[in-house]
């Protein structure tokens, strides 16, 4: 609830925005113009139709709790239809206009009333004059109310006594009845007798049939609008739930491969967001359920299992669990599966050209290979599939790893060095994976100024606070930091590559001493590992990492000179701007309000709502430090410079007024 209040006219927007929300606060604009003969009840509450997808009535009060409003729209109370009301009722005071008194009598009090006693009825029971408002979006506004499951309990509760006390034959009269007068009832009676008979040809003719039709229709929906079509497959679902349960698995098989053929077929044509595709994965759970128990042969039935994971492009079988229970599957079968696989790379051709859709159908099937070798307890046959993949699929840290698990070191190092080199201009984080593996390579056989020349490697590939914070830790190790970070911000001024020069070796008797005749010395030695050109195509200095660095290291006055340097340069807004105020502003408070300030400035030549907002949002962090200077003065003139430069955006007025708690009246 808002702080409490006497009137409406006493009301702040910051009153507002504590009862409602920014957010929803935001969105009553829009609304202001769909509010309409606004009343005032005899206890002095607020009561319109406000223009939604329907139109609401809607009430607003305040009581010793505070604000407080009631809506016959799903949100019931605290709405943007709400707050529109308040909005228009102040307009008016404003303009001095009058506002009529209602009486009891008022047909929205009733509706209200009508909604509330309803306690959480279905939307059907609110006012509908079929006005429309495709964009009435309530994607802002507190959940709507859950219905009410009280009366359901009840009523089933009834009827269950009720059939209790009928005799055999007025049940039958009152099933054939309903059966009449319902063909899914019908339906269902008479595939479960011929379930119960074995004949089980129609029911899977009938749901081929079914399937036919639910995949041929578009699924589409729009959520702005309202509006879609998406196919029921709930009768789908039954059918083979009745099979299932029946014992027909063969049947549940068959039908499984149309199911599974036509839903692809339809999900790549759908425009809905999943609905379709989480039906067909729930009825092809029930196809897997029936796999373990039809007649194919236990390493067939993985196959197909794999076979339609295969075809899965949309993850709809995600929710499978367990597909392959070890208890029904022997390392035998896995075997046998694994050689399937094998085969199956062994017949794909590989393209001259690379293309994309061939190497990832490709590495799906290795990785069912890889998976079938693990479980038929083969392991000793996985890295010559990896070794014969990798140069086909790009797979060489899986390579890498294998080969470091089996303690073939110096195979996983030219394995890692031949990746890098083969995947660096096209994957790059494959190769950024690589290079870490040689990394842990180094540091495994202790060597840490390799392992920081890797860390080096790294920064310069891609320059970030991350990586230099990852060349410092390892740097730090091997006793070089001081040196490497010299040569660091050397190279993020100038872009010059320091572990291009020749290396500079260590003098002295503890090696902490460098020959420094080189104009850059470098103290790690060669990675060995090629350059890319990423470098060419950045710009250096390299200013927003120079001062993410400069505040990491708590040097504010660096972070500052170079911020004020890219001014220099007439950038006329750095990103970096709002972060660096953040971190400057208890040791260089004037700086800081100085970048708040320019920071304000933009957004408010945007003209937009939601940068006036953003705008609000730096101006109080001015208005802290000032108090924290003990000055407020120079920041309430700055609010008082901004009211006369920028008087005609009327929301910018708005949010300032807020920013000071005066009312909305005195705005």
């Amino acid at each position: 609830m808002a702080k409490r209040k006497k009137t409406f006219e006493d009301l702040s927007f910051d009153d507002l925005k504590s009862w409602a929300g920014d957010k929803i606060v935001g969105r009553a604009y829009g609304y202001k113009k769909q509010v309409a003969d606004l009343r005032r009840t005899a206890d002095g509450a607020l009561l319109a139709w406000v223009k939604g997808t329907r139109r609401y009535a809607t009430k607003v009060w305040i009581d010793g709790t505070g604000l407080n409003a009631a809506c016959t729209c799903p949100y019931w109370d605290t709405c943007k239809h709400a707050v529109a009301v308040v909005l228009v009722y102040l307009d008016a005071v404003r303009a001095k206009t009058a506002i009529l008194t209602t009486n009891d009598t008022d047909s929205r009090l009733q509706l209200i009333e009508s909604a509330a006693g309803a306690d959480n009825a279905d939307d059907d029971v609110y006012l509908d004059v079929g006005l429309d408002d495709d964009d009435d979006d309530d994607s802002d506004e507190p959940p709507p109310r859950s219905a009410s499951v009280s009366g359901k309990k009840k009523d089933a509760s009834d009827v269950r006594e009720i059939l209790g006390n009928m005799s055999k034959d007025e049940l039958v009269n009152f099933a054939a009845s309903l059966a009449a007068g319902d063909q899914n009832i019908a339906r269902t009676l008479i595939e479960d007798r011929e379930l119960a008979g074995g004949k089980v040809n129609k029911i899977v003719k009938a749901l081929r049939a079914d399937i036919e039709d639910l995949t041929s229709q578009p699924a589409w929906k729009d959520n702005w609008r309202g509006r879609g079509e998406i196919p029921d497959y709930s009768g789908v679902l039954k059918r083979l739930n009745m099979l299932l349960k029946s014992g027909h698995a063969d049947a549940l098989v068959d039908i499984g491969e149309d199911l599974l053929e036509l839903g692809m077929r339809q999900i790549e044509q759908s425009d809905d967001e999943g609905e379709t595709a989480s039906q067909i994965g729930e009825c092809l759970e029930l196809v897997f359920k029936a796999i373990p128990s039809s007649s194919l042969e236990p390493p067939e039935q993985i196959i197909w299992m794999i076979d339609a994971f295969l075809v899965d492009r949309y993850g709809i079988l995600d929710g499978v669990e367990n597909p392959f229970p070890a208890r029904r599957y022997s390392k035998a079968d896995w075997s046998a599966v694994a050689d399937e696989m094998r085969g199956r790379l062994d017949s794909l051709t590989v393209e001259e050209k690379e293309d994309y859709g061939k190497r990832y159908h490709r590495e799906r099937i290795m990785n069912w290979a890889i998976t079938a070798l693990e479980k038929s307890g083969r392991t000793g046959d996985i890295i010559p599939v990896l070794e014969r993949e990798a140069p086909i699929t790009s797979c060489y840290s899986r390579l890498v790893s294998a080969l470091v698990q089996a303690r073939r070191i110096d195979e996983a190092r030219r394995w890692a060095y031949e990746g890098y080199a083969k995947t660096r201009k096209n994957y790059a984080g494959i190769a950024a994976g690589l290079v870490d593996k040689l990394r842990e390579l180094a540091v495994r056989e202790k060597q840490p100024l390799l392992a920081a020349a890797f860390r080096g490697h790294e920064f310069f590939e891609g320059p970030s606070l991350a990586a230099y914070k990852n060349l410092e830790k390892a740097s730090s190790s091997a006793k070089v930091w001081q040196a490497v970070r010299h040569c660091a911000l050397a190279f993020l001024e100038t872009g010059r590559r320091p572990d291009a020069a020749p290396v500079v070796k260590p003098i002295g008797k503890k090696g902490d001493v460098y020959d420094t005749t080189e104009p850059q010395p470098w103290p790690l030695p060669s990675t060995g590992l090629l350059f890319s050109d990423t470098i060419s195509r950045r710009g250096f200095p390299d200013t927003d990492i120079l001062i993410d660095i400069a505040l990491y290291e708590k040097r504010n006055g660096d972070a500052i000179g170079l911020y004020d340097s890219v001014l220099r340069r007439n950038v006329f807004f750095d990103p970096i701007a709002p972060r660096l105020a953040d971190k400057v502003q208890q040791t260089h408070p004037d700086a800081a309000l100085k970048i708040w300030r320019s920071v304000v400035e933009i957004h408010i030549t945007q003209a937009k709502p939601k940068a006036y907002v953003e705008a609000a949002g730096y101006l109080r962090k001015m208005k802290k430090v000032h108090e924290e200077l003990g000055d407020l003065a120079p920041w309430h003139a700055y609010i008082a410079q901004l009211r006369v430069q920028h008087k005609p955006k009327r929301r910018l007025m708005e949010v300032l007024a807020s920013l000071e708690g005066k009312r909305i009246l005195d705005m």
